[in-house]
């Protein structure tokens, strides 16, 4: 089993808020018999590159260079060899797929299965209602989105930042005067917004549909989601995810939801990002043995 992490820079064990929830899953993995191939991310750990200047041809390239290179191996069947990807990795895997990795199957937890910016608005609408956010504000920043994600389909990355610069300083006009930024603060705020703008992976996501890839999966999938979760919610990428599939063909799809839980598999009461590290368990159990006993009928 290769994981694919998530989106931005990742160390093999997909650490982040005090967890790692890729090394929980591959000691379940390789307690029920699987071999398991985790990866630190370009430039994180101890890979080199330059995790900013890939793009999401870069990732499919080293999901199919790792994955031959587990095939290869004399005792690993290669016949047997599959993706297991998080959030951003459910769109790197269907990818490299398309484009030729030979993958016996695909586990995708959180895995978008609609357009890049259909994903990101519908996560900020959720995350700003969350967190009480006025009708007028949430507006404004789907209003941005839309922009932005033309801006850079027509490759107009002056005026995306220029748009970026302005919605950060509508956000932080909007707060209240002692919680906003200092002028050094806000500086930085904004450059590392502005980042992302030179990142090709962030400009891949805003663009990217994966449906015309998950459309040629042939090979089992297993696609979990967590109904908690605000970064890919389930009420929309789940049942699209099984439409998508069962209509092409697959004759071996399970899509399931999960109650409470969140972008990680975590128990959660509100699916925010402050619960992720306030949180005990790393991934829920009922998830560790979905994928074990998912796996094991088809594969051990």
């Amino acid at each position: 089993v290769l994981f694919l992490s998530g989106s931005g820079p990742q160390d093999r064990d997909e650490a982040l808020y005090g967890h790692r929830p890729f090394l929980v899953l591959a000691d379940a993995l390789t307690k029920a018999g699987f071999a398991t191939l985790r990866l630190d991310d370009r430039g994180m750990g101890g890979s080199t590159g330059d995790f900013a200047a890939a793009d999401f041809a870069a990732f499919a390239a080293d999901a199919t260079a790792a994955l031959e290179y587990l095939q290869e191996r004399p005792e690993i069947d290669p016949a047997r060899a599959g993706f297991l990807g998080h959030s951003e990795g459910g769109y790197v895997a269907p990818l490299a797929m398309a484009q030729g990795a030979d993958a016996a199957f695909l586990v995708d937890i959180a895995g978008p299965s609609v357009p890049g910016i259909d994903v990101l608005k519908l996560q900020n609408l959720m995350i700003y209602r969350n967190a009480g956010a006025p009708e007028e504000a949430i507006a404004g920043q789907l209003e941005y989105l839309d922009a932005l994600q033309r801006a850079i389909a027509e490759n107009r990355l002056d005026d995306a930042r220029q748009l970026t610069r302005e919605q950060i300083a509508v956000q932080f006009s909007q707060l209240p005067e002692a919680e906003r930024p200092n002028e050094e603060q806000a500086a930085a705020i904004t450059q590392a917004q502005l980042a992302n703008l030179d990142a090709g992976w962030f400009r891949d996501f805003m663009t990217f549909d994966p449906q015309p890839y998950l459309r040629q999966i042939t090979v089992p999938v297993l696609a979990i989601y967590g109904k908690m979760d605000l970064q890919v919610p389930a009420v929309q990428s789940a049942g699209v995810m099984e439409g998508v599939l069962r209509r092409a063909g697959n004759p071996d799809v399970t899509v399931v939801s999960f109650d409470d839980m969140n972008h990680l598999m975590q128990p959660s009461i509100a699916g925010a990002f402050p619960e992720y590290g306030q949180i005990e368990t790393t991934v829920m159990p009922e998830v560790l043995g979905l994928i074990v006993t998912w796996l094991s009928e088809r594969f051990l």
